[in-house]
């Protein structure tokens, strides 16, 4: 079957350029914590669970690429009618899988910020016990919606098949869960844990002893968090605002903020390790070479200085046989 945009001759409509910038947000977001484990190695001589679990997510990160590069290449930012039907039917498996790592990445991210705090609040026994059981709830609502992704039709191969509603492909009875309410749950449950996790160690910060300013800096570099939360309000909200069957088109807003938000969590979650190194490392680095800068300046100033002017010294009024 041709596309109809094909048979009219007509030019296809396009929102991939909506994509373009949180794909260099992500990019930024994989920079950064590639940064995190290269610091980490370097001063610890090793890395901890929470960089084991950035690792995991960096990992999964190489296949998700793939899955959402071949979305955007493939289908999404087109109107579902101008394409053909093995393309619609890959980009619906996309879109499944998508889903999927979705869920583990943002899952890892959560689990990583949550044993770095508990790695840092450790000797507090109220802090271990509230940490353990945010992360075992975590941990079990991720389990609980990535089956409930995976289920969502029966037989599985209906979610991505079954828009050909052919009953020769699919006899017999076949169950579909509303992929809605699944996706809308996804959201709202990460937005759930990205608050508890944001508020968990502001009580603890507040009474450390060091400078008001400084508590004021270590409650924002964990509060870095409500960025996640603001991306994924926004994409619940996309949810809401899907109005048709064209989901090429209309799912491209929910699958930037989604990018975003991954893209974010890489970001947020790699801010200690970066604002420790920034100010024991890179800082002092960098006012060293900002003096040497500084120094070279002025000792070529001084230099430009010392040297004669030509106008000044006579020269054209010598006579010539001394010139």
């Amino acid at each position: 079957m041709m596309p109809q945009a094909l048979i009219c001759q007509d030019s296809r409509r396009s929102s991939k350029v909506n994509l373009f910038g949180v794909a260099a947000l992500q990019a930024v977001g994989v920079i950064c914590v590639i940064e995190r484990l290269k610091a980490r190695w370097k001063v610890l001589g090793g890395l901890h669970t929470d960089d084991w679990l950035m690792v995991a997510t960096l990992v999964i990160y190489i296949p998700a690429s793939v899955v959402v590069m071949a979305m955007w290449v493939e289908a999404f930012g087109f109107d579902v009618w101008t394409l053909e039907e093995p393309v619609i039917v890959r980009a619906r498996m996309y879109l499944f899988l998508a889903e999927i790592f979705y869920i583990i990445q943002l899952a890892t991210t959560k689990a990583s910020m949550i044993c770095l705090q508990y790695k840092i609040f450790k000797p507090i026994r109220a802090f271990r016990i509230t940490a353990s059981l945010v992360l075992s709830a975590s941990t079990l609502m991720v389990i609980t919606i990535t089956i409930l992704v995976i289920i969502q039709t029966k037989p599985v191969n209906y979610w991505w098949n079954g828009w050909l509603d052919s009953k020769q492909n699919f006899p017999g009875e076949h169950e579909v869960v509303d992929i809605f309410a699944v996706a809308t749950a996804v959201v709202a449950a990460n937005i759930l844990f990205d608050v508890i996790i944001i508020l968990m160690p502001i009580p603890l910060v507040l009474k450390l002893n060091m400078r008001k300013r400084d508590r004021a800096a270590v409650s924002v570099l964990f509060g870095f968090g409500v960025l996640i939360t603001a991306c994924s309000c926004v994409r619940i909200w996309t949810n809401f605002a899907v109005p048709s069957y064209n989901f090429t088109w209309d799912y491209v807003p929910g699958l930037a903020w989604g990018t975003a938000e991954c893209g974010m969590s890489y970001i947020v979650t790699s801010l200690p390790t970066l604002h420790y190194m920034w100010m024991y490392t890179w800082k002092s680095k960098l006012q060293a070479l900002t003096a040497r800068w500084k120094g070279a300046k002025s000792v070529n100033s001084a230099t430009n200085q010392e040297m004669p002017v030509m106008e000044n010294t006579g020269w054209k009024d010598r006579p010539r046989e001394h010139r």
